[in-house]
């Protein structure tokens, strides 16, 4: 009884308003975080990451938010953004957060990852430009002969 009466005793300038714009903030990154959850296991992943970017604009406060949003964009392989995303949360939350860790790991997953793009496409790139070669072709007049190129 005497510890309801001493929570009931807190004056009214002490308990937070439902008005306070933190606390409308909060409440409102909450209820974004909780449908992009949703969208993440839909596999809408743009969507996810837009919605989890949103709450952390909403309440920067709450790293999770960035982490989500990260995790998505790996997800959906906006790899560049993942890895933008997994940088500036592991240089916002303390060393020994239990999420650190993750980031860490998955960091270096999007970074493998887009290495091995980048030679795929270096790779590709060199196939293609070795396939090109010059093949005579004759021209209206039988003299002539003019090179083209067939790429």
């Amino acid at each position: 009884a005497l510890l309801v009466t001493l929570l009931l005793s807190v004056p009214a300038w002490a308990k937070p308003k439902a008005e306070d714009p933190r606390v409308r903030a909060a409440q409102e990154a909450a209820a974004l975080s909780q449908v992009a959850a949703s969208k993440n296991e839909a596999g809408e992943f743009k969507l996810c990451a837009d919605l989890y970017l949103q709450a952390f604009r909403t309440n920067p406060a709450f790293l999770a938010y960035l982490f989500g949003a990260a995790r998505c964009e790996h997800k959906g392989g906006d790899l560049e953004a993942a890895e933008r995303d997994y940088r500036v949360y592991l240089q916002r939350v303390p060393a020994d957060d239990a999420y650190a860790a993750k980031a860490q790991g998955y960091l270096q997953d999007v970074q493998t990852q887009r290495k091995q793009t980048r030679k795929t496409v270096s790779a590709s790139a060199d196939r293609s430009s070795a396939t090109c070669s010059t093949v005579r072709r004759p021209s209206t007049s039988r003299a002539n002969v003019r090179n083209t190129s067939a790429c």
